[in-house]
């Protein structure tokens, strides 16, 4: 485990030494990403982690990442952790939108179809509350099975277009929306016969 590898002690040392002294063969931003390895090292050496060690091994790269993405790769360590719940709450995703789940590769190591949806229906509320626009959160909403909830967010923001088709019953034949021009030529064709022959 990561944590075992310097007590926190050790770790206030040799940040301090590596903040007041440069390292010969090492660039500057080669020793930020020390620095930076050493402060991770740290915050993993107190115990208080809730997380088993795959979340941490995840936790590590998410902190080490330079871009804030979790490479695909490191994503796999959160499949194997069994406490993903824990993991996500330290990853602190209760008030991220599509690109941060995105960039943490969330999509690739949540297990339980129920709490994934949780997760959506929050990202649909952070979506929505960014720029109060509900063509924004549309997707994330219908995916969670919230189509009343988008459709009372339409209403309250007056969007009446949206409104009004979400207002629709798929199912019923007459409420289905009508085809493209060009696809209206080619039915009303094959229903006269092909046209001229």
């Amino acid at each position: 485990r990561i944590g075992a590898m310097m007590t926190t002690a050790q770790a206030d040392t040799l940040r301090s030494l590596l903040t007041s002294v440069q390292l010969p063969f090492l660039s500057g931003a080669d020793q930020k990403e020390l620095i930076k390895i050493v402060e991770v090292v740290a915050e993993f050496s107190r115990g208080s982690s809730t997380v088993d060690d795959p979340a941490v091994n995840y936790l590590v790269a998410s902190k080490l990442s330079r871009s804030g993405a979790v490479a695909s790769a490191d994503a796999l360590w959160g499949t194997l952790s069994t406490t993903q719940e824990a993991l996500l709450q330290q990853l602190g995703v209760a008030n991220v939108d599509w690109d941060g789940l995105k960039k943490l590769g969330v999509g690739y190591w949540i297990g339980d179809a129920t709490f994934l949806r949780t997760i959506v229906e929050k990202t649909a509320k952070t979506m929505f509350m960014k720029h109060r626009d509900p063509k924004d959160s549309a997707l994330f909403y219908i995916i969670s099975g919230k189509k009343n909830a988008l459709t009372q967010l339409c209403k309250s923001v007056g969007d009446k277009k949206l409104y009004d088709f979400l207002g629709n019953d798929f199912k019923l034949v007459e409420d289905k929306p009508d085809p493209p021009p060009s696809q209206q030529q080619s039915q009303s064709q094959s229903q006269t016969g092909g046209g001229s022959g």
